[in-house]
């Protein structure tokens, strides 16, 4: 049997370690005021957005705002995400996690006759994967025939008021996650993506000291394992 301090030294650490290790982080796109994603509405500390506009749904509680509910459906109350970059660029939505990131990402995605692919690259930007050719491809989603019951009002109705979710496997170490697919709305040199993104879920690579902290945790154990069979 281990000795009591040893036991609790290193349950500690690794009860310390492992929600960091298996942390995840969601980026819900909610935000006061709709824009440009790389201005400073919505910055979370990491992460990196680029050719991205981050809308409000148009039956959120935001004064002047009531539409027919453009993303009523979408997981989180107010924004989500979509492409926004000049017309004569072909570049995707990026987002850039400084850490990198590990595993499988998960997200929701709304569109409207129209088509969206997502791609996960590392550092060198080389594809890990990719929806639709090493995995399913992200569906082409009609809207609902018929006004529902919404979130924020009696009725919605909008375009992209069907949702689903999709989730990518991929091995490595990713560094960015790129969104592309049909454009529309053309006005003043800028396109805008057919399609919204919401809730993407990934795990950060772990901080280099969390990593060692559990191996020392992991080592504790062993020392004392091999103490207690002499």
């Amino acid at each position: 049997m281990l000795p009591l301090s040893m036991n609790r030294w290193t349950a500690a650490a690794l009860l310390a370690c492992a929600p960091l290790l298996a942390s995840a982080v969601t980026l819900d796109f909610e935000v006061q005021q709709e824009g440009p994603a790389d201005s400073d509405i919505y910055q979370p500390p990491g992460f990196s957005i680029s050719n991205g506009f981050i809308f409000i749904d148009a039956d959120s509680t935001a004064p002047g705002r009531s539409g027919t509910g453009n993303f009523g459906r979408a997981p989180s109350r107010f924004g989500a995400l979509t492409l926004y970059r000049d017309a004569s660029a072909t570049d995707g939505v990026r987002i850039e996690v400084a850490k990198g990131f590990q595993g499988s990402v998960t997200f929701s995605y709304s569109t409207f006759e129209s088509t969206a692919r997502v791609t996960v690259l590392d550092a060198n930007n080389q594809v890990l994967a990719q929806s639709g050719s090493n995995a399913d491809p992200l569906l082409s989603l009609d809207s609902d025939p018929a006004p529902f019951k919404g979130k924020f009002k009696d009725e919605e109705s909008g375009s992209y008021n069907k949702w689903e979710t999709y989730t990518l496997s991929f091995q490595g170490v990713a560094q960015s996650l790129v969104f592309d697919g049909d454009v529309g709305n053309p006005a003043g040199g800028k396109v805008v993506g057919r399609f919204f993104i919401d809730d993407v879920v990934l795990s950060p690579v772990p901080e280099a000291s969390t990593v060692a902290m559990l191996l020392a945790g992991l080592a504790g154990v062993g020392v004392a394992t091999r103490r207690r069979r002499g």
